[in-house]
């Protein structure tokens, strides 16, 4: 297996024909599309995510995609999922309908232990 460094010296003196973008290249691309890809909804929910659900809730689960109408909530436990699910899902639907006039029908939790250490506000 090439290393980017040989795969660049290949590249850069023409000994082989390799179509070849290094990894970082890659990367910075695929962020500009799946950034491109959030819709301006999903951002105003991310912005004002906190004050929706408060501190507390709002440091265990975060907004993580918005498509057609069903918002993606990434949540750290089981204990949130089924705390949002059952006693917050309907004020939390009307609360987002009516602060941030964003179109909502539904709310769909999947439990990501990781949620906690993403920042969604630089997004």
């Amino acid at each position: 297996m090439y290393t980017d460094r040989h795969l660049d010296n290949l590249w850069q003196n023409g000994q082989r024909n390799v179509r070849y973008r290094q990894a970082g290249a890659l990367a910075s691309d695929m962020l500009d599309v799946l950034r491109k890809n959030n819709s301006s909804s999903l951002n105003k929910l991310r912005a004002g995510w906190v004050e929706l659900v408060g501190e507390e809730l709002g440091g265990l689960c975060a907004p993580l995609k918005l498509k057609s109408g069903v918002l993606t909530v990434g949540v750290y436990n089981s204990d949130v999922r089924f705390y949002i699910e059952q006693f917050h899902r309907s004020a939390l639907l009307e609360r987002i309908r009516e602060l941030l006039d964003v179109r909502i029908s539904d709310i769909k939790c999947i439990v990501d232990a990781n949620i906690i250490d993403m920042d969604i506000t630089k997004e």
